[in-house]
């Protein structure tokens, strides 16, 4: 679930519209949604592209949502870092040199990648 999906749901099960209206000790913070939405996206998708994420060391960082002026362009981008594992070197290729996700063609989902 996408985190602008997850913080609708959230903003629906509250009654509320907006994220500025939910005040209160159980609001989570829009950094820590975002980081967890984001991290269990590239986590569950790790498997298949050929690694595994030693997961104390990712950082998720500068989430940003992208829209044409007339808003009908959508799509969210967001940078990792941390320390991963190769486990299909083969599937790790492929994801290396084509990328991941689903807005390659605005320039997103390329790996950099160096040894440890």
């Amino acid at each position: 679930m996408s985190s602008c999906r997850k913080k609708k749901r959230l903003l629906a099960e509250r009654g509320l519209a907006c994220w500025n209206q939910w005040k209160g000790n159980d609001r989570p913070a829009l950094h820590e949604l975002v980081s967890d939405t984001c991290g269990q996206w590239l986590f569950s998708r790790s498997p298949r592209l050929g690694f595994e994420i030693v997961q104390e060391s990712l950082l998720v960082e500068a989430y940003t949502q992208h829209a044409e002026k007339k808003g009908s362009l959508r799509f969210s981008s967001v940078d990792f870092s941390g320390v991963l594992r190769v486990t299909d070197a083969a599937a790790f290729s492929d994801a290396l040199y084509g990328g991941i996700g689903h807005a390659k063609a605005f320039g997103c989902g390329l790996l950099l990648v160096r040894a440890a």
